[in-house]
Parts: C-alpha cells; structure tokens; sequence
C-alpha cells in the first residue's frame, strides 16, 4: 500500500511550481510515497493558460504525483480577500477532495493518509489534517532568515510585550538571533510597522510552531536588491550585508507598496549597483562562486539537501497513522 502525502500550495503559478518541483524530488526517493496536489484556483477565477499551465507541470509518466483542482466557494461579498482569509473559505472544498481521494469505495484501493504539506500561507489547512488525524508539514517559500526574523519578534511580543508598530525612536536597531549584526529598525518591512498587518504575522508565526516540520527553500545568485514589499527588507539585509550575495541599489529605499509609499529609485542608482555586481572579480562575484559550489555540493548524493530529504521521508512514514 502507498502512502500518500496532500500538498496544498498556496494560489499562484510561482508557490505552486516550487511546491511540485520539491513532490517531484519526494516521489522520486521512494516509491512508496504518492502524492497529491490540491490546486486553489487564484480568486480572481484565472483563466485557460492558468490551466495549461498547471497541467504542464505534471507529465502522465508520474503515476505517483497527481493534481486535482477544486472549485472554490462563492464570495457574496465580491471583494477581494486577504489570500489566509480566502484560503479558509476553501476548507470545505479540500475535506470533501480528500475524503474522495481515500474513499473505501472507489475501484482502486485507497492509499493510507501520511499527512498535508501545506504552503505557509495555507496555515488554515491544518485544521483539516488534524480532522483526519495526520501530521501537517509546511512548505516555507521565503527564506530561513525571515523565519527565525518572524519567529523571534512573535515570541518578543507574547513574552516581552514588543510591538514593533509602536517602536519609540530611541530604538534604532534590534538584535535578531538568526542575524550575526543587528538588524536596521528603518529597515522593518512594512508589514512589522503597521497595526493592520502585524497580527496576521504574528498569529502566522504562532501557527508556524505547530507544524510537524519545516521544509525552507533556498537558493542563491548574484544579484541587485530593490526591496518592494513584504519581507524583501529582511531579505536584501541578508543577501548583502549577512552573506554579501548581492548589491543594493542604495543603502535603505523607504516605503512600501504595501502601504501606498514607495521612494523612487534613480536610474543613476540602478545603474551604480549593476556595475559593481558585474565587475570581474568583485568580492560579491567571488561570493556566490563559493555559495553555487555549496549548492552543488548540497544536491549531490550524500550532500546535506538529499540527506534532508531523506530524512523527511523516514519521518513521515515513521508517523503514518496505521
């Protein structure tokens, strides 16, 4: 009997083709895992090359990684919803896909349940994993330094009662474990500032401790940062100043999208910055020569990447529910 695992990505050709990439890799170290992939339709509705498009990241030959896409329910309201609040409506939908998936009834005889690995962003998911009693397991798409960065400043608000949309401005700069210098306040992305988002963030995190484990996804190139939006801040500190992977357009570029204000960036700056990461051998250069080495290494057979796949694969049939 296989044992399935149900990935649940979040809406969006970009979480999605990451999160089928890493079922690939998953199906492909043992084989007797299956999974399936329940697709969100973005809430706009999409269109036809949406679907072409999913459907051209499986191919007929992998019998054990299959998608299925449910319909989503009716918003009466016709506003757009923040992407966890749409999600949640769809709970429904995802029980009745994955009760069908292991109905006793059905021709072929039904996979046993080995749990949900579920996009940070579907964190409401887990309440339909613990409804058929498996493990949840999450997909984080950022990068390990915004986790620990999310983490740290959730805890420091339970325990310690710091809120950074009400920073004074004595406080220029906060320690950050995951960080060897300190981290800029002005540099805070904007969802850490504002009263609207910071408790989204902060029950995210909350959530982010439940989780059976955490897969984090990383990748690096040389590169220029222009941090717009979200948690682009966190990650240009980190590619710059952390691993010095990259050169930043100017030092701080204030604003976010998020919150309507963004400084303008000059063609002069934009310029600078391409000119230093193209430089022959340039320290920043040099750097991801050395980093793309690591990557290589990690990928191989026996390398850390494939030692933590495996890992994870032992993990999750260890904890099917017999």
């Amino acid at each position: 009997m296989t044992m399935e695992l149900v990935f649940i990505p979040s809406p969006g050709i970009g979480h999605l083709r990451s999160t089928v990439e890493l079922a690939k890799q998953l199906v492909n170290g043992d084989e007797r895992l299956s999974i399936t992939v329940i697709i969100i339709p973005r809430s706009s509705g999409g269109d036809a090359s949406d679907f072409a498009q999913i459907s051209s990241f499986f191919t007929p030959s992998q019998d054990r990684l299959r998608h299925e896409t449910i319909s989503v329910a009716d918003n009466p309201t016709g506003e757009r919803l923040p992407t966890q609040v749409y999600i949640a409506n769809q709970k429904p939908q995802v029980r009745d896909a994955v009760a069908k998936l292991l109905d006793p009834n059905s021709p072929s005889s039904p996979p046993r349940l080995a749990g949900f690995v579920i996009d940070m962003f579907c964190i409401s998911m887990m309440d339909v994993a613990d409804e058929f009693g498996v493990p949840t397991y999450m997909v984080y798409t950022s990068n390990a330094a915004f986790l620990g960065f999310s983490l740290h400043l959730q805890k420091m608000y339970d325990e310690k009662k710091l809120d950074t949309s009400e920073l004074s401005e004595s406080v220029n700069e906060l320690e950050i474990p995951c960080l060897t210098r300190p981290y800029p306040v002005e540099c805070l992305p904007y969802i850490f500032v504002s009263k609207e988002w910071l408790p989204l963030f902060l029950a995210q995190a909350r959530n982010f401790r439940k989780m059976k484990g955490i897969l984090s996804l990383w990748f690096g190139v040389p590169m220029v940062t222009w941090p717009l939006y979200a948690e682009q801040k966190v990650n240009a500190f980190e590619m710059v100043d952390e691993l010095g992977l990259a050169v930043e357009i100017r030092k701080f570029i204030r604003g976010d999208l998020l919150e309507g204000v963004m400084e303008t960036v000059t063609a002069e700056d934009l310029e600078r910055a391409i000119r230093r990461v193209m430089e022959e051998d340039s320290d920043v250069r040099n750097r991801v020569n050395e980093v793309a080495e690591k990557c290589h290494v990690a990928l191989m057979d026996g390398g850390s990447s494939k030692a933590a796949l495996r890992k994870f694969i032992q993990d999750v049939l260890e904890n099917v529910v017999v």
